[in-house]
């Protein structure tokens, strides 16, 4: 409990610098963007390297994927739950897409690393990423082709498919297929390289809660679209979708750290690339940008909640 308790205001002390000096004037929307820009592209990629490297042994390299498939059978299958839901809600056919992804795909990176290490600690960290790729995966893939398929004009082939699955060769993922291919090649790393690699890695976590505090700050009351459709995707993401990767796991007998973690994991607010494609498709952009300043806002409940429970 009083561990619980810690990790909480340690996040909360973090998103609460960015929040503080956004409302201050001192930070602002272009230094918010440059903080996730280092932890997207410099800070979580030497993250993952230097902690596959040293979390996994050759032996162990290939057992570690069944994390993956179960994290990517959760989606699947949140994916045909949230579809059903939304034909019985009568969304249109745009902001059902919308909906879906929200309901089926977290945060799992951005804010997932940050906030599992805070509560579990870095052994965390192997899972994490473990969720992640399976998360980037699906999303870059099915998400990427059914939101192309929203608007009839936007009909998508097998070359924009493969367009759109590109978009999962992001640094972070390059990073875990280098920390894999460091285990299965079985070398070491020069400790002035592990050693600088770790102290980037070691950006992540505060740069990214700052960040978050300072997207906080910045969200409009106005931009937050609050209906039935948005009440209940919410409760797909924050209460359905941690259910659904319990009900995977069971049969798989996976317990302890990676348990607690996959759960944190799919409780994780909505992925925020789902805005950024939704911008492309032109696909209810806007609504998409909302859905995910609410979740973030709401997730900043849910977290301490279940960092308490697990």
């Amino acid at each position: 409990m009083i561990s619980g308790i810690n990790s909480i205001l340690t996040i909360f002390i973090m998103v609460g610098v960015g929040f503080f000096f956004t409302k201050r004037g001192w930070f602002n929307d272009e230094i918010g963007q440059l903080f996730s820009q280092i932890v997207i592209r410099i800070g979580i990629p030497a993250m993952a390297i230097v902690n596959i490297s040293t979390s996994l042994q050759r032996g162990t390299l290939f057992s570690s994927l069944q994390y993956v498939f179960i994290a990517m059978l959760s989606m699947l299958v949140l994916f045909v739950i949230s579809a059903f839901i939304a034909k019985f809600l009568k969304i249109n056919k745009e902001k059902k897409m919308i909906f879906i992804l929200i309901f089926t795909f977290s945060n799992s990176f951005f804010i997932g690393i940050p906030v599992n290490v805070a509560i579990f600690g870095e052994d965390s960290l192997l899972y994490v990423f473990l969720f992640f790729m399976a998360n980037n995966i699906t999303f870059w893939t099915l998400g990427a082709y059914a939101l192309a398929n929203a608007k009839n004009k936007n009909k998508t082939n097998l070359k924009s498919f493969l367009s759109n699955a590109k978009r999962a060769i992001t640094p972070g993922l390059i990073a875990i297929l280098t920390g894999y291919l460091i285990v299965l090649i079985d070398i070491k790393l020069p400790y002035f390289l592990f050693e600088g690699l770790r102290y980037l890695g070691n950006l992540s976590i505060p740069l990214s809660m700052i960040f978050i505090g300072i997207d906080l700050a910045l969200t409009k009351k106005k931009d937050l679209t609050i209906d039935t459709a948005a009440v209940v995707g919410l409760v797909g993401r924050f209460v359905i979708s941690p259910i659904v990767v319990i009900l995977i796991m069971i049969p798989f007998g996976i317990s302890g750290l990676p348990y607690s973690v996959f759960i944190l994991e799919a409780a994780m607010p909505a992925q925020a690339n789902t805005a950024i494609a939704a911008k492309y498709y032109d696909v209810e952009s806007e609504y998409a940008s909302a859905m995910v300043g609410l979740s973030t806002i709401v997730s900043m409940i849910a977290i301490p909640i279940f960092a308490l429970l697990l």
